[in-house]
């Protein structure tokens, strides 16, 4: 029931920000896919929940639960910071990130995400805990094994998707702009601990 309690207004929540961006003129960016793409992924966290809502037995080991709780709390928060830097990008480097590096983030990342997370909830689906696997040695198939492997190799690929995002923010740092606004504030800073300051 506590379950039910929140993934109520949470569905509700979800559906007046999506019904909020289709009344108005959007145009694609960033900031809007990353943004969109964690509530997203935050309510495909909350579906994978709907079974585990309506009393299906799974321990807390499973991997259906495991991909449930990844679903549900790491790409939201993941996304939702990348749609931050890229929204108040211009305020913190002192000039827009590259979009086109900002895109290149954006899709590996989406797909890694899905490439390490739905294997879990696939496995789960199965029937195997990942307890079963370490622990007593069992023997298992090919498919299992497989589908391990791919969740595995996905971090690589998500880790390696982050390289246009560094590479964006190293070109923004080393832009002179960046630095203009670093000096501006640190004098500004400097003048606020000096006594008698009007900051």
């Amino acid at each position: 029931t506590m379950g039910l309690a929140l993934f109520l207004p949470l569905i509700v929540n979800i559906a007046c920000l999506f019904q909020t961006l289709r009344r108005n003129s959007v145009h694609s960016s960033p900031e809007l896919l990353f943004g969109v793409s964690s509530l997203v992924m935050i309510l495909a966290g909350a579906l994978f929940g709907i079974p585990l809502l309506l009393g299906a037995e799974q321990s807390s080991k499973s991997y259906y639960m495991l991909g449930h709780f990844h679903y549900l709390f790491g790409p939201g928060a993941i996304f939702a910071f990348f749609a931050g830097v890229y929204s108040f990008g211009s305020q913190i480097f002192g000039k827009k990130l590259n979009e086109t590096l900002s895109y290149l983030h954006f899709w590996p990342t989406l797909f890694g995400m899905n490439v390490v997370f739905l294997p879990m909830v696939i496995l789960g689906v199965l029937g195997i805990a990942g307890e079963d696997i370490l622990e007593s040695g069992v023997s298992v198939a090919r498919e299992v094994v497989f589908l391990q492997q791919i969740s595995s190799s996905g971090v690589f690929f998500l880790l390696v998707s982050q390289l246009p995002f560094l590479l964006n923010c190293l070109f923004a740092i080393c832009r002179p702009e960046f630095w203009a606004r670093f000096d501006m504030l640190q004098e500004r800073a400097s003048a606020a601990i000096q006594p008698g300051s009007t900051y």
